[in-house]
């Protein structure tokens, strides 16, 4: 969720630092998980649904625009949306080594 917004602020001439979130651990006991998952997933449906319904109607000229990376630098949009992607997978792919 952060990172839609982060990019949403740019699209809209908020030129922002990223901020990289926590990744705390909540600590919180196998029984609570499933439920808390499921809205979790509900949420980040919902937010790739609007980010998507967003970067359908950007022009290259959104794209080249750049944001504050605090590993990278300043970066384009577009290269930040693929660093997304790779992200999302690289998760996707670490849930499916611990399914199987």
């Amino acid at each position: 969720m952060n990172e839609y917004k982060q990019f949403l602020d740019e699209i809209n001439g908020k030129n922002i630092n990223f901020l990289i979130g926590s990744g705390a651990s909540n600590g919180l006991i196998p029984t609570l998980w499933l439920p808390l998952f499921e809205k979790s997933f509900e949420e980040l449906l919902g937010v790739h649904n609007r980010w998507a319904s967003i970067l359908v109607n950007l022009s290259e000229s959104d794209l080249n625009r750049t944001m504050q990376h605090p590993d990278n630098g300043i970066v384009p949009l577009k290269q930040m949306l693929s660093l997304y992607a790779w992200h999302g997978k690289h998760h996707l792919e670490h849930i499916k080594i611990a399914l199987s």
